[in-house]
């Protein structure tokens, strides 16, 4: 990351880290040279960039070991953390009254990712921009803290005309660096075929020729052919591929062109997987905020439009997307629709469930990703010009709602990683939604209550037939917002309707008495079968038959009814479709109804109060519901962003686990080789035997760190979960037993089978014991049940471990599933078993419970969906 790109991200840097500011300083000729900030007065930013220049200062900044005090540089109250760059050419500075761990282990993130000053000699340019003439690349593992520099180390001495940097996600190749090549190839996935993958399976590579390579790689593009040579590299690190090296140009390369390219490939593995790890910090972070902003934006009081235009711009913020929608399905079930309003006062877009990506997904429930959506055929798409999607689906308690879909016009816009990070965010996202949906219906229901109490005042104090007919024609255009409302009694003589009540903003332009067939039309439909018409789209409708001078969009049509004959109809129109749903016309049958008695000269006093209880009920179960969707919504999101946390950690954790390894073994093995070499009675022979010892503990660290990041084969089968934890109870009985722990089990009877990964299950419920036999250092009871409950109308398995051990203070609780998180003694535990056992149960479609009090014990339980045949069991 560039310093300009890394001042654009102080803003970020200030919430993330939970710093009041913060700024970038590089090394001058004297002091420091401050290069941008965010957060101070412009006074306190003169005051810090005049104590930067001064050299005096320099001696303090060079050793940033410790936070400064902001009083002592005039900053105003708090310290002044200071994060230098591996080559102390550049420093990122933050205030703050106190930072956590996590604060300043994201700042130092930042500064890891920033470049020297661009005066400086930097051995890379810009993505896709030409160098004047032959530059020489730098080769330090300082100045190689982007992927650019990376990239620059490694075409140092190799015979190219162009370059490309990838990095390995999963199974994707991602381009993350270019020299001379098109900047629209950044970010692109590679297609990573044929004779590439040959070439990468070999630690030299190998040499291609220009359509294998083109071909191979996906690269299609018109600059690229021009390079008849191309020579792939992989970036092995330790037994891993991280990425590779492509190089091109119109000579051959030769045998030692490869050898060099190889060598120095080795020796840039590790830059280069530090630089990896940097970005993916600060991508994980990222999406880390916006998991929790978006668990922020619960409450009905935005209402659906506004929730959904504020995840839409927090995912634009989050992906590397041109547009981002929201979609939901339309009341007649045949299409997606955005939830929030059009640009311009335009109509939203519509998404046919049968011919789109997005109605796809929606059908089959699961995330979709397109590279390149030019060269599909299965879906159609109402947007030109869009080159690569991905849609996840807004699911809750097993109901699909909707859709959270991102457009980009860069093919192979998003990965894998990308596809996964959108299938969480919307898990969370339907809660919110629907939330957001049940607050506005509720508040519909309250003002409906308004408008029946409004239309029985206004009907009492109406004396004439057209009176009361006038009356509710403007009632239907204030509550129904329609555009035409007309109350139309029946001549029974002629067989027509007559308009008596006629409102709206174009009232004027239908002609005075209007007359309808009353077999015709709507009105004809409605009449004669005595039942309400909601038509969505007239055009679409074969019931619709346009009022004379007037064309609608959607329509409401409701008769009116008197001791089951109808003597007239009301009718609601509105220009645009789609304007009108069930609960309007509710609204509307209950002022018919209201109408149609007082036309017969009876109070709708009785009528009126039936109408509000319905009303009022029907409120007050949506209130209920609210409250449950709300309590279920904390519970969900709390799930959500710890799991993310887990997700965050495993994807930075493979890379920290392999640095950390490959030092430690030979730690290990030079002191396995000294010890086999020194005498038995040698004085030094305790200090390496400690050293041999601790340097094994740590490995057994890492490997539990790489058992928790990296996806193992996982095998599942419908099993008995009384019979697995019986085996599980015979591996700790003696362990129990010699701690003065007295076991007790108490399985339930025919509990129905879960679908597990045994091995997997097993480790579960050993950590679980475990953990329940250390916390009763004095002896105790320890109780393991199961029996089957429901969560969430689902069915689940659940066994719970209870203790009357130590208990768990209030402040923990919140803490125990984080990793590295423990509250035992310093050696003894790692932090990592109860967030491999969350991680492994939320892997398996369940969660984790825990309750505690402080001296009284604990009781872990573990929820399991019951399996029923693939299908999750309902109540």
């Amino acid at each position: 990351m560039k310093v300009e790109d890394a001042t654009n991200q102080l803003s970020y840097a200030c919430e993330a880290a939970g710093a009041l500011w913060a700024a970038i300083a590089r090394r001058a000729e004297t002091g420091w040279r401050l290069a941008g900030a965010h957060g101070l007065t412009a006074k306190r930013r003169a005051t810090l960039a005049a104590w930067l220049a001064d050299d005096t200062n320099a001696v303090r900044l060079a050793r940033p070991s410790r936070a400064l005090e902001g009083g002592g540089m005039g900053l105003g109250p708090g310290r002044v953390y200071v994060f230098p760059t591996r080559d102390q050419t550049s420093l990122l500075l933050a205030g703050a009254k106190a930072l956590d761990r996590r604060g300043r282990a994201a700042l130092k993130s930042l500064a890891a990712g920033l470049l020297p000053a661009p005066d400086e000699p930097a051995g890379a340019e810009p993505a896709g921009a030409e160098p004047a003439g032959d530059e020489t690349p730098a080769g330090s593992d300082g100045a190689a803290q982007t992927f650019d520099g990376v990239l620059a180390m490694l075409r140092e001495g190799i015979p190219a005309q162009a370059a490309l940097l990838a990095q390995r996600v999963g199974d994707e190749h991602r381009v993350e660096a270019i020299w001379k090549m098109p900047g629209s190839l950044l970010g692109i996935t590679l297609a990573m075929d044929g004779k590439v993958n040959e070439a990468l399976a070999r630690p030299e590579g190998g040499r291609l020729k220009s359509d294998a390579a083109r071909h191979g790689l996906g690269l299609a593009l018109k600059p690229a052919r021009k390079y008849d040579h191309w020579l792939i590299v992989p970036l092995w690190h330790g037994r891993r591929n991280s990425g590779l090296a492509a190089y091109c140009g119109a000579r051959p390369f030769t045998a030692e062109d490869q050898s060099r390219a190889a060598r120095q490939a080795r020796s840039a593995a590790g830059v280069f997987r530090r630089v990896a790890a940097a970005a993916e910090a600060q991508h994980v972070l990222a999406r880390q905020r916006i998991l929790e902003e978006m668990a922020a934006l619960t409450g009905p009081e935005l209402g659906l439009a506004e929730t959904a235009r504020r995840i839409q711009n927090l995912l634009l913020r989050g992906f590397p997307a041109d547009s981002a929608e929201l979609l939901l399905l339309t009341p007649d079930g045949k299409c997606l629709q955005a939830a929030s309003p059009a640009r311009k006062g335009g109509l939203p877009l519509r998404y046919p469930l049968e011919t789109t990506m997005v109605g796809a997904v929606y059908r089959i429930g699961r995330a979709v990703r397109i590279g390149n959506f030019a060269r599909q055929t299965q879906f159609s798409s109402p947007r030109r010009g869009i080159s690569s999607k991905l849609a996840a689906p807004l699911e809750l308690q097993g109901q699909v709602l909707g859709v959270l879909a991102l457009e980009s016009r860069t093919a192979d816009a998003f990965s894998a990683l990308d596809e996964a990070a959108l299938t969480l965010l919307a898990r969370l996202a339907a809660g919110i939604v629907e939330y957001a949906r049940l607050g506005e219906e509720s508040a519909r229901l309250r003002a409906a209550q308004a408008h029946v109490n409004r239309l029985g005042q206004e009907l009492s104090a109406a004396q004439t037939r057209s009176a009361v007919c006038w009356t509710t024609a403007e009632w239907m255009v204030s509550a129904l917002e329609a555009d035409l409302g007309l109350a139309m009694l029946l001549d029974e003589g002629l067989q027509e309707l007559v308009a008596e009540g006629v409102a709206g903003r174009r009232a004027e332009e239908l002609p005075r008495g209007l007359r309808f067939a009353s077999h015709l039309g709507t009105f004809g439909e409605a009449l004669h079968y005595g039942r309400s018409l909601l038509i969505h789209d007239t055009q679409q409708s074969g019931d619709y038959f346009p009022v004379a001078g007037w064309e609608g969009g959607s329509a409401l049509c409701v008769p009116l009814l008197w001791r089951e004959r109808a003597v007239g109809a009301l009718l609601a129109e509105r220009t645009d479709t789609y304007a009108y749903d069930a609960g309007d016309l509710t609204l509307l049958e209950t002022a018919a109804r209201l109408t149609t008695l007082r036309l017969h000269g009876e109070q709708p006093g009785e009528e009126t109060q039936t109408a509000l209880r319905s009303l009022r009920d029907a409120n007050q179960r949506l209130q209920d519901e609210l409250a449950e969707r709300k309590q279920a919504q904390v519970l969900a999101e709390e799930r959500l962003i710890r799991s993310a946390k887990l997700a965050a950690v495993g994807e930075m954790a493979a890379g920290v686990a392999h640095e950390l390894n490959n030092p430690l073994t030979t730690v290990a093995g030079f002191a396995e080789l000294i010890l086999e070499q020194t005498a038995p009675e040698a004085p030094w022979r305790g200090d390496l035997e400690l050293v041999l010892n601790e340097a094994r503990r740590a490995r057994a660290v890492v490997r539990r760190l790489l058992d928790f990041s990296r996806p193992s084969e996982i095998l599942r089968v419908r099993a008995d979960l009384n019979e697995e934890l019986s085996n599980v109870v015979s591996l700790v009985h003696h362990m129990a037993s010699t701690s003065g722990v007295a076991l007790r089990v108490s399985l339930w009877d025919d509990l129905p089978p879960v679908r597990i990964d045994r091995n997997q299950m097993q480790q579960v419920f050993l950590n679980l014991l475990h953990n329940a036999i250390q916390a009763m250092p004095q002896g105790g009871d320890l109780t393991l049940r199961t029996q089957v409950q429901t969560y969430n109308r689902k069915k689940y398995a659940t066994a719970s471990v209870k203790d009357t051990g130590v208990g768990i203070q209030a402040g923990h609780l919140d803490k125990i599933f984080e990793p590295f998180f423990t509250t035992k003694a310093a050696g003894s535990g790692t932090g990592l078993g109860l967030s491999v056992s969350y991680g492994i149960v939320a892997d398996h479609g369940g969660f984790i419970d825990v309750e505690s009090e402080e001296g009284k014990g604990a009781v872990f339980t573990v929820w399991l969906p019951v399996d029923a045949g693939g299908k999750v069991a309902d109540e």
